[in-house]
């Protein structure tokens, strides 16, 4: 609330936003639904405060931490730079750790911070997106925050099975990433525990292997928003779609679509 004003936000957007702690966002490395990987944690974080076992603590902010960090710590660097020699000298392992981290990768450490850095605090600041408390305490995080843009659309669009549905995620593809955010993809399962929803009654009669799409699109001009969504909608054509593909600009039932699809795991 307090960067909206602003039209800006942390990049990463869990479902658990409203409950959950910058600390808990960072070392799990929560990244929800929109902010894929050019908005996470990982590409958004500016700075940490991070406390180690033995109580060190390091501000990575702060340049005579940093110095100190790598005086006090040299044999500690010395490993993380010698695990980053290696991995260096593995052709096929850095294509293997930049394929898997073009994509959502969530689990574990971010250890495509070994090949995309060279300072072993900085190594160490993005190794902790992920680590859940096993390199140190996350004691303050800093964010670089990321566009809100005002004007936002989303439409449910309903597909007769899982390919199809992913098929028109291979077309969306298409369009920059920028104007389609986000494409979540539900299966008829996921479906089935929204059904009794008010105003979704209507998902009760339909076929087991129908699967649906949340696609939001986003602009600075309300202009461009229909614009983007008659560009997603002709993208789209010739999919054969249950119901028509319409998209709303309601504030109430955009908030709805997204609470119910953040509610999907519960």
């Amino acid at each position: 609330m307090a960067l909206s004003k602003f039209c800006k936000k942390i990049g990463p957007d869990p479902a658990s936003i409203k409950s959950c702690m910058i600390g808990g966002i960072v070392a799990n490395n929560a990244s929800g639904m929109c902010c894929g990987v050019d908005q996470n944690s990982y590409k958004t974080l500016k700075n940490m405060k991070i406390i180690l076992q033995d109580g060190t603590r390091l501000d990575t902010s702060n340049e005579v931490s940093r110095n100190k960090f790598l005086k006090t710590h040299h044999q500690f660097c010395e490993k993380l730079l010698r695990l980053r020699d290696k991995i260096l000298k593995d052709e096929k392992l850095v294509k293997l750790i930049k394929r898997k981290y073009k994509i959502k990768n969530t689990c574990g450490y971010s250890i495509n911070a070994l090949i995309d850095f060279d300072n072993p605090a900085d190594i160490l600041l993005h190794l902790m997106i992920g680590s859940e408390g096993t390199l140190g305490f996350i004691e303050e995080v800093t964010y670089d925050t990321v566009e809100d843009l005002p004007f936002k659309a989303i439409s449910l669009m309903l597909f007769k099975d899982i390919k199809t549905a992913a098929n028109a995620v291979q077309r969306l593809k298409k369009i920059p990433r920028s104007e389609v955010p986000a494409a979540e993809l539900m299966n008829r399962a996921s479906l089935r525990s929204i059904q009794n929803k008010q105003g979704l009654e209507f998902l009760k009669s339909l076929d087991e292997k129908v699967a649906a799409l949340l696609v939001e699109t986003r602009s600075t001009q309300k202009s461009d928003l229909q614009l983007q969504m008659n560009k997603i909608i002709n993208i789209l054509k010739g999919l054969p779609t249950i119901k028509p593909i319409v998209f709303s600009d309601d504030v109430k039932i955009y908030q709805k679509y997204w609470n119910i699809r953040k509610g999907l795991f519960p």
